[in-house]
């Protein structure tokens, strides 16, 4: 399948989920069973610890698995396995891989390839750690917050090595952590729901957003003292959106609800509207390029 309709003077159109860890063998046999295979995204999966070269590509039904080599142009509904030891980025919608002079150490590749990933696909990325020993991943994912894509990760008391797990939880930001078997499903359910490509379409008659609008904005006023009452009703709509599809709320006026006795979302929902205006700044930066 071609991509080139996709591609948008050169930036990937569609959402791409990198996936971190080491037992991949089991992320291959589990994680996709509940995504179909024509789902439009595309998976990159980065290796980390030992692996045994001499084994074939695993088998990740129903996607095709392909070994990333330098060059190589991303396409929708594929699984790329990107090879171990090796750094690599992504740019412009074809894996690149830096020349042996890079000054990347060898623990900090996963790392590298998220910020650098995060920059370039900035909320069409989301990212997957699992189960796995060291802090690898914890670094990378900051970026990944900060351009607001989502983070998942698993559940450390259902990893083999709850490292990776434990060290990328205690930043503080991290959008979702379930065990290993319920990840795939929410991560579709998020992709799904119309992120990061297209808006949710709003249910809710222009008079009662209005009135949960008003509601959030004084909640927000009250526990964080910040005022977004004069942003733009769609760009805080947008933003409020993508965590009702996080926290699995469907109506505007329950979610309103739920930030009134749940002081954990309304600075969740601060953090989201921040990153919105970082989003927005960074938008505007790349259209005046062209």
């Amino acid at each position: 399948m071609s991509t080139k309709h996709l591609v948008i003077k050169n930036e990937v159109a569609f959402p791409v989920v990198v996936i971190g860890g080491e037992a991949i063998e089991a992320t291959c046999e589990t994680a996709f069973a509940n995504i179909p295979a024509h789902c439009g995204l595309a998976f990159i999966i980065f290796q980390l610890g030992f692996v045994d070269l001499a084994k074939p590509l695993p088998n990740c039904s129903p996607f095709p698995v392909i070994k990333v080599v330098d060059g190589l142009e991303i396409e929708p509904n594929h699984i790329y396995l990107v090879p171990p030891y090796q750094p690599m980025f992504l740019k412009q919608g074809r894996f690149y891989q830096p020349p042996p002079t890079s000054t990347i150490e060898p623990h900090s590749f996963f790392d590298a390839f998220l910020e650098a990933l995060a920059t370039e696909l900035v909320e069409k990325m989301s990212c997957v750690i699992l189960s796995g020993s060291g802090n690898a991943g914890s670094i990378g994912l900051r970026r990944i917050h900060e351009m607001g894509g989502l983070v998942m990760v698993q559940e450390p008391t259902s990893a083999a090595c709850p490292d990776m797990p434990q060290y990328a939880l205690n930043t503080g930001l991290v959008d979702l952590v379930l065990p290993f078997e319920q990840l795939g499903l929410r991560l579709w359910h998020y992709l799904n729901s119309g992120f990061p490509i297209q808006p949710q379409p709003q249910t809710n008659s222009p008079e009662s957003v209005t009135v949960s609008l008003h509601q959030i904005f004084k909640l927000l006023r009250t526990y964080t003292r910040h005022d977004f009452s004069m942003y733009k009703e769609k760009t805080v709509l947008r933003r409020i959106e993508r965590r009702m599809v996080i926290t699995q709320i469907n109506q505007l006026s329950d979610y309103v609800d739920y930030l009134s006795y749940n002081a954990e979302e309304v600075e969740a929902l601060l953090k989201e509207l921040l990153i919105g205006s970082i989003i927005l700044a960074i938008t505007l930066r790349r259209w005046r390029r062209y």
